[in-house]
């Protein structure tokens, strides 16, 4: 009767993480549709990559243009089809880490981890663009629940093989599936099971399939200049700039942005106290297997942060098994203090005050209001672990909700908020595009060269049908940095060319690569609140681009 009781416990559990699941993911597509945000640059990028299917492109692997070509193959390339996968391989990655959850704990762990994942204001953000995360984060989750399946049973020949296929897959989709393989070096020398499972045959099972899937994007690279690979390292920006400790606080306060502010003070509240627990210790070694898969990740990106920059998303893989511990650490621990809590919530807060592109007063208001907020969140949870696991939830809602309002909503939302700033790369497109169509159709234009590739790959997209002529990006440095400088205007005999400019400091040396050069006037597109798009026009002839030496290097400072 007892197991009976269980089973049916487990069953009524599932289905309700299914439910919420459904409910949240759909919720999230119905928000694609009532949408009026453009596609960004890079998913503009994305969708032109997807019409041109190979196994590499300039600065990413190739599953992400297979994704989005499987999809607008079958609904169309309007922009909600082609952001259509981000929402449901959301979904897909929080199914997972309930399975790893109820695998590792229980049912009940692994729905709230997967709420907590699915909540996560980085993961809502991410439901409603498209990008390399999206397809990056369920090969890396469906990778953590095989090889906690391994680590159990390491002659399980079918979880080696969909091992590898995860791995293999996940370095189709980004190169940040690397982490994985680092996070199971660390797991292999903290835990025997893992250790052991590596060294066996189900580990060079799992190693050859990986190396076989993702030998054609490595012939491709190899075949085309190292194309990703040298975008990757350039990237990185490796000693261009000097080590800053700004930086390195910067990226720490922004996982704020992608785990929200309860989960990223448990989780580093948690950090200490699993390394502190003995062996022995209940779900001891489930929880020091998940620090493996989270905090090596943190690290490295934190010291690229120190050395050169770092993206928030850069870490974004780290938040699988983040939500995971955050959620048992409060549900099957249950050793979270207030005195700790306080103590991470102080960490965090003084980081906040020290990050750069902020004033002072901007620094003590985020400060002062982020330490109250926690205080009177936690005073109103009693300080109990329940009390911190809701709170984190209830805080990753409201935000979802609130920025869901704004995405979906009319400008006037975001103008009183104050987010004009984040929405402008994804608003007025079609507009920009109408206005520098009547541009080159004025002049008569052979071609348009924009100084941007967000400018080029949006008249690449909403252009697509109609736009009169052939698009250019000016070349910089005098070779190809990016896939919209794919084709060279030098190609064109003596072309008429319309110079379409959106940035300033570089425009004398682009006008300087033409021996004709005339203004034609300008493009203002508001773009809500305070922000507009100007772009500045020119009539050209006679391209003679200088040629890149110092002296030219010189100009540009």
């Amino acid at each position: 009767m007892h197991i009976s009781s269980n089973h049916a416990q487990a069953r009524s559990t599932a289905l309700w993480a299914s439910l919420f699941l459904v409910a949240l993911v759909a919720s999230r597509v119905t928000g694609l549709f009532l949408s009026p945000l453009n596609l960004g640059p890079d998913e503009a990028q994305y969708w032109r990559w997807s019409t041109v299917p190979d196994w590499g492109y300039y600065s990413k692997p190739p599953l992400i243009a297979w994704v989005i070509s499987t999809f607008t193959s079958v609904f169309g390339d309007s922009e909600w089809a082609v952001r259509l996968p981000a929402p449901l391989l959301h979904g897909v990655t929080a199914a997972l880490v309930f399975s790893l959850g109820r695998k590792m704990f229980n049912s009940r762990t692994g729905i709230f981890s997967a709420a907590c994942y699915l909540l996560m204001p980085g993961v809502t953000f991410s439901s409603g663009v498209v990008t390399t995360d999206a397809v990056l984060l369920p090969c890396f989750a469906f990778a953590m629940l095989m090889l906690w399946r391994l680590r159990d049973i390491p002659e399980d020949i079918a979880s080696a093989i969909l091992l590898g296929v995860a791995i293999g897959v996940g370095l189709l989709a980004k190169y940040a599936m690397v982490y994985a393989i680092i996070c199971l070096v660390v797991a292999a020398i903290i835990d025997e099971p893992t250790r052991r499972m590596i060294l066996s045959k189900a580990g060079a099972i799992a190693t050859c399939v990986a190396l076989l899937i993702v030998s054609p994007h490595i012939a491709w690279n190899l075949a085309n200049g190292l194309q990703t690979v040298n975008h990757t390292v350039d990237n990185a920006n490796w000693g261009e700039t000097l080590p800053s400790l700004s930086n390195a606080l910067q990226f720490i306060v922004d996982q704020m942005a992608i785990a929200g502010p309860f989960g990223l003070v448990t989780l580093f509240v948690a950090v200490p106290i699993i390394l502190r627990m003995t062996p022995h210790a209940s779900n001891s070694s489930e929880l020091r297997w998940l620090l493996a898969f989270c905090i090596p990740i943190i690290l490295v990106v934190t010291a690229q942060a120190f050395v050169s920059r770092a993206h928030a998303n850069w870490a974004a893989t780290a938040h699988i098994a983040g939500s995971l511990v955050i959620t048992a650490i409060l549900l099957e621990a249950r050793i979270i203090r207030k005195r700790w809590w306080l103590g991470g919530a102080v960490i965090i807060v003084a980081a906040a005050m020290f990050t750069p592109d902020l004033s002072v007063v901007e620094k003590s208001v985020m400060g002062v209001g982020f330490g109250a907020g926690l205080l009177l969140a936690g005073a109103l949870s009693g300080w109990t672990s329940m009390g911190i696991l809701w709170g984190n939830l209830a805080v990753n809602g409201v935000v979802a909700v609130i920025f869901t309002a704004m995405a979906i909503g009319p400008v006037s939302w975001s103008e009183r908020l104050g987010f004009d700033q984040s929405f402008k790369r994804s608003r007025a497109w079609p507009e920009t595009v109408a206005a520098l169509h009547d541009a080159a159709l004025e002049i008569d234009a052979d071609a348009v060269m924009v100084d941007e590739r967000e400018l080029w790959h949006a008249i690449d997209y909403y252009g697509r049908h109609d736009f009169p002529t052939g698009i250019y990006s000016w070349r910089r440095f005098g070779t190809q940095k990016s896939f919209a400088e794919l084709r060279d205007i030098a190609e064109l005999e003596n072309p008429q060319v319309l110079i379409a400019s959106i940035k300033p400091h570089p425009r004398p040396q682009l006008l300087a690569d033409f021996s004709d050069v005339e203004p034609f006037g300008e493009i203002a597109i508001p773009l809500g609140g305070d922000e507009v798009r100007q772009i500045a026009l020119y009539k050209a002839r006679d391209f003679d681009p200088l040629v890149r030496n110092n002296a030219w290097k010189a100009m540009l400072d």
